[in-house]
């Protein structure tokens, strides 16, 4: 959200400085025809490409969001979203059948190359060579934090195998959910990878950015969690959350190109989903507040900080919604005083304020 060097002098003018231009743009993490109502092997099967003109509309993402976790026809619903939002996003035409046989095309070429006898190694290892040596899925670590659509909208990542941890791991769960095999989806505030297994003594962490390793929790705690674990950090998704994620990371790309009805409408989806992931209600508020809904967007900031007080950007947003809207500057400076004291990098103007306060 850019900010001019007025507005931002006529709000600090009680002896807070000169500040410059502020651009306030969330980062947004690689950290979401018919959703048929049948059961999942029925649903799979029935399943139709949607007509081009609807898009993400009102009547999909209520029907989506009312879908229980034994309702969830998880390859068949991704795919769904993935060519809503490649309609309103991107131009051109798109075969809708050829996303969908690409996918399916590799669970037919993997499926010979499991047994029921294979151990967890072999299942894993058998599916990192596939994946990131004969099909040669990759990370682009240029564009891994960067908010690129075509690193996370699986239709692009099929076709240039370059993808972000969370379009990746999207990947691996399509694959590995048609072969009906243990893997789930795990996030962090700034990450997203997949693993085998659900017992804490037997699972295995497959890093989708680093061709399949196997990296400790303790690494990804320290790495992205800053040591706090929250009810979703290094947890096992179900299928509705892992959904909640594709869709509200889509949701950031209609936010930037200034779709703030859809982009609004897509992350109350996502937290009727799952509401227990906190940088969901993060980027809710940043497009809430980049609508002029100031109140609100504060509410998902506190909801998020409620979740886990650990991340930075949430701590940085409230901080400067209190500073610029409401006013509160001593509410701003405890806000940012905190996220210091979590090792937290603000905005730099963020940052000028705390420096030149009579309170610091």
């Amino acid at each position: 959200m850019r900010l001019s060097f007025a507005r931002f002098q006529k709000a600090l003018t009680r002896g807070l400085g000169q500040m410059a231009r502020v651009n306030r743009s969330v980062k947004w993490f690689c950290i979401l025809g018919l959703v048929l109502l049948l059961p999942r092997g029925s649903a799979q099967e029935s399943f139709r490409p949607v007509s081009p003109q609807d898009g993400m509309n009102a009547a999909f993402l209520e029907q989506l969001s009312q879908l229980k976790e034994d309702q969830i026809a998880f390859r068949p619903i991704l795919l769904e979203i993935t060519q809503r939002a490649r309609e309103d996003l991107l131009t051109g035409t798109l075969d809708f059948e050829e996303t969908s046989r690409g996918l399916d095309e590799m669970v037919k070429d993997l499926a010979p190359q499991l047994s029921p006898e294979d151990d967890r190694e072999k299942i894993v290892t058998t599916l990192n060579r596939y994946l990131f040596e004969d099909q040669k899925f990759h990370a682009d670590a240029s564009k891994l934090f960067s908010g690129s659509l075509e690193t996370l909208l699986l239709s692009s990542v099929l076709k240039t195998k370059a993808g972000n941890c969370l379009s990746l791991s999207l990947i691996y769960l399509y694959v590995s959910d048609a072969l009906e095999l243990p893997i789930y989806g795990v996030m962090l505030p700034e990450h997203f990878f997949v693993r085998y297994g659900a017992a804490e003594d037997s699972f295995r962490n497959i890093e989708t950015t680093d061709q399949g390793r196997n990296l400790p929790n303790p690494y990804y705690l320290k790495e992205y969690a800053r040591g706090y674990q929250d009810a979703v950090v290094l947890k096992n998704l179900t299928k509705r959350q892992v959904i909640a994620v594709y869709l509200s990371n889509l949701a950031n790309h209609y936010k930037l190109r200034g779709q703030y009805p859809k982009a609004i409408l897509m992350f109350q989806t996502a937290l009727k989903l799952s509401s227990e992931i906190a940088s969901i209600h993060t980027n809710f508020g940043n497009v809430l507040e980049r609508s002029g809904r100031i109140e609100e967007a504060i509410e998902q900031y506190h909801h998020s900080l409620e979740l886990n007080p650990a991340i930075c950007e949430t701590h940085n947003n409230l901080g400067l919604a209190h500073l610029l809207y409401t006013r509160q500057f001593l509410l701003a400076l405890r806000i940012g005083r905190q996220a210091k004291e979590l090792g937290c990098r603000l905005h730099p103007d963020y940052e000028r304020f705390l420096k030149n306060s009579p309170q610091a």
